[in-house]
């Protein structure tokens, strides 16, 4: 059981940050987007509520309808413009061409990001060599530069590069989802759970982040802190498998769970 949940481990991060994508007008569900212009907006799916969306963030299509795609944002259904969204394949070329017209450390993270959802990480390292060149502390770049090294097995160097990212931006999530990573794989679940307590803190409404959670709860014998967390996972992302993966292994395993 330990051999398949370590598995699920592994999938819960790529689902975290990647997911690879086929041209198709009508994408499957789990497809990452990029969002590609400034002034880009999302409209809920419940009300006429507007949200604006800063360039390069990442959506996962929900349900694909003819000239917009169902994500979420901060866990609230919301619809996007087909037109101002673009594939990791699609990003990368359009960010190619703009480095090569203009090349800055923006584009330069962009690209860092989607070689790095393509699983292209030594290349994504290379690329966000560039960007630091140009900025030394371009937060982009350094967070998927930590989570590359993560995958080509360089605990120390991510270790490294998470502490920089905490002491940068105190407020983000993602490097105590990478300190997570790395406490797991270590086996050291104490700082494990803690890791990720503070990312789910830090963003409540990622599914993915509450699958991990209640996965590092049941790891360390914490069984109701554990289903909390997987029913939190399976409200923040019902489209998603991960939350509902873990909860029926776990529910399986558990003859007293009602």
């Amino acid at each position: 059981m330990m051999r398949l949940l370590a598995g699920v481990v592994i999938l819960l991060f790529v689902v975290l940050i990647t997911h690879s994508v086929a041209f198709a007008q009508e994408l499957k569900t789990g497809t990452r987007l990029f969002v590609i212009g400034d002034d880009v907006t999302v409209h809920s799916v419940e009300d006429d509520e507007e949200f604006r969306i800063e360039h390069g963030t990442v959506f996962r299509v929900e349900e694909s309808a003819p000239n917009r795609y169902a994500v979420r944002h901060k866990g609230k259904p919301v619809y996007v413009d087909k037109d101002d969204v673009k594939t990791m394949e699609e990003t990368l070329q359009w960010v190619n061409g703009r480095n090569a017209e203009d090349p800055t450390a923006n584009h330069y993270g962009l690209k860092t990001h989607v070689l790095y959802s393509l699983r292209r990480h030594s290349e994504a390292i290379v690329a966000s060599d560039k960007a630091l060149e140009l900025e030394p502390e371009h937060l982009t770049s350094l967070q998927y530069r930590a989570a590359s090294y993560f995958f080509l097995n360089d605990l120390e160097e991510t270790s490294d590069l998470v502490e920089q990212l905490k002491e940068l931006t105190p407020e983000n999530y993602m490097p105590y989802v990478l300190e997570f990573y790395v406490a797991h794989t270590r086996r050291d679940m104490q700082r494990a759970v803690e890791a990720i307590k503070t990312a789910t803190s830090l963003n409540p409404w990622e599914g993915a982040l509450w699958s991990n959670r209640g996965l590092a709860h049941f790891e360390i014998g914490e069984r109701d802190e554990g289903f909390a967390s997987l029913e939190r996972a399976i409200e923040m992302a019902p489209a998603s498998s991960g939350g509902y993966q873990l909860y029926g292994i776990y529910a399986f395993n558990d003859r007293d769970y009602k």
